[in-house]
């Protein structure tokens, strides 16, 4: 099976993005620091063999991996990309059935349907979001994010316990949780991070 992947190295040079020619997370995101955790899905697991990849964030077709900075790119890049051309050719389910529910595809086509949502409304809908399709991910390494405000269709987030001063919020925020919040709730235009990542334990400048 011919597999396009393109290799995004990002402005954070231990981070890079694999945009993957095939769905791989369709209807959610998943984050995985661990190889605990990492042992839910075939793809995660393999991925987490390698020695140097730290933590991965899957989010549709996108595969963001941040590694511990001792290995060059287009060496690494290539073992991660063989491994994702074997797992999607062996034909096993990447991830289990849990994570592959048709909640964002439902919520996909009703917003085509929705009128803009206004003041408590937007709100709620908002968080019903978050709590459905955010707050899951980031329990999986002890994360949490809280709704500030909504502002003239921007949303004000700010992250707690393991989210705080990761170095991959930023990745999180604008390829999975803005993604989501626009797609699935009328009038959301852009997601911003309000939290001071500089005095978390793992700080990012």
């Amino acid at each position: 099976m011919d597999i396009k992947i393109t290799a995004e190295i990002s402005a954070t040079p231990e981070i890079c993005r694999f945009v993957v020619g095939h769905p791989l997370l369709p209807s959610g995101q998943m984050s995985c620091k661990t190889k605990e955790v990492a042992q839910k899905s075939q793809l995660l697991s393999a991925l987490f063999e390698l020695p140097d990849v730290q933590e991965v964030l899957v989010n549709d077709n996108v595969l963001t991996i941040k590694q511990n900075g001792q290995s060059d790119w287009r060496q690494l890049g290539k073992q991660i990309g063989s491994i994702i051309r074997e797992k999607i050719s062996s034909g096993v389910p990447l991830f289990p059935a849990e994570l592959t529910s048709p909640v964002a595809k439902e919520f996909t086509s009703q917003q085509h349907h929705q009128p803009a949502l206004s003041g408590t409304d937007l709100e709620n809908q908002v968080k019903k979001v978050l709590h459905d399709q955010v707050d899951p991910a980031l329990a999986g390494h002890g994360g949490q994010v809280q709704l500030i405000k909504i502002e003239n269709g921007k949303v004000y987030l700010q992250f707690g316990g393991g989210c705080h001063g990761c170095g991959m919020v930023s990745t999180t925020v604008k390829e999975g949780i803005e993604k989501i919040l626009i797609t699935n709730v009328s009038g959301i235009t852009e997601v911003i991070d309000v939290t001071d990542h500089a005095s978390g334990s793992n700080p990012y400048y």
